[in-house]
């Protein structure tokens, strides 16, 4: 370990601090391609909003040179969007590599999840934030090759990349694709209030919540407005969002609210004869 600082304030317990000049070096280890087709890579991370830096590297094993070879989750220079990137490459410019569509670089904790697939005749990538899918990428034909000469480092890309400034908390590697339903499970199980992810009804089709940790529920509604209501611990802030369609990732903000007793109640107002689903993130644990 060079530098990394271990903080009390993670996502489950403590975590590690980086502060622009420091990393964790691992060895060389966890090659996806070589006895391991399929790796699925997953951590919490939280990324702060003052810093406009590059390209960062979150962790990985992934050459900072010619042939660029490997594997490495990064989040994108803030004028790409502050998006999450999965990168699995054989020799560039042959490669896998997939943007998320949610920003990361918001000073919140976000579980980021990727699932890199190597066979004789092509590479796939898959991208995750908070349990949900959020894109692919994949090439198709012979290559090279993805095994790396590089070690597995967490905070910098070796052996010269821009160094991680945030915190990173729960880093697990798998030597194996995790499916959709698992990464999602693995996301909720660090919201004990709700083991599982479900959908809802209110029973006339013009309503649907979807319980991503605490469950959601329907007080009233009518022509204008609806108010929702959720269990939730006392101080802890919640951004509460939005979307019309679960077929893709275009949740958008509603509120962010902190709870002053153990439940929170909000009203929305809009058109209630579109469906409406809501999602809950945590915005800052206390």
């Amino acid at each position: 370990m060079v530098g990394a600082t271990w903080s009390t304030s993670g996502i489950s317990g403590g975590c590690y601090s980086f502060d622009g000049n420091n990393r964790i070096e691992v060895g060389n280890v966890l090659d996806v391609g070589g006895s391991l087709p399929t790796l699925t890579a997953c951590a919490w991370v939280k990324l702060p909003t003052t810093w406009a830096g590059a390209e960062v590297f979150l962790f990985g094993k992934l050459d900072n040179n010619e042939p660029y070879t490997g594997w490495g989750l990064m989040a994108s220079r803030p004028e790409a969007g502050d998006k999450i990137i999965a990168d699995l490459e054989a020799a560039y410019p042959i490669r896998a590599d997939v943007y998320g569509t949610s920003d990361i670089r918001d000073g919140t904790w976000h579980f980021i999840s990727a699932v890199y697939e190597v066979s004789s005749n092509g590479l796939r990538t898959k991208v995750f934030v908070d349990g949900a899918f959020e894109g692919e990428s994949s090439y198709e034909g012979e290559h090279p090759g993805t095994v790396s000469s590089a070690d597995l480092w967490i905070g910098q890309r070796s052996p010269d990349g821009t160094c991680l400034v945030g915190e990173l908390d729960e880093v697990r590697v798998y030597g194996n694709a995790l499916g959709s339903n698992d990464i999602t499970d693995l996301y909720l199980s660090y919201f004990p209030m709700a083991p599982s992810m479900s959908d809802s009804d209110s029973g006339d089709g013009s309503i649907m919540t979807r319980t991503a940790p605490p469950s959601i529920q329907l007080l009233a509604q009518d022509s204008s407005m609806r108010k929702i209501e959720f269990p939730a611990s006392k101080g802890t802030t919640y951004d509460v969002q939005v979307t019309d369609d679960l077929s893709g990732s275009n949740w958008t903000l509603l509120m962010t609210v902190t709870a002053e007793t153990d439940y929170v109640s909000i009203v929305d107002t809009n058109d209630d004869s579109v469906p409406r689903f809501y999602r809950l993130q945590i915005h800052n644990a206390q």
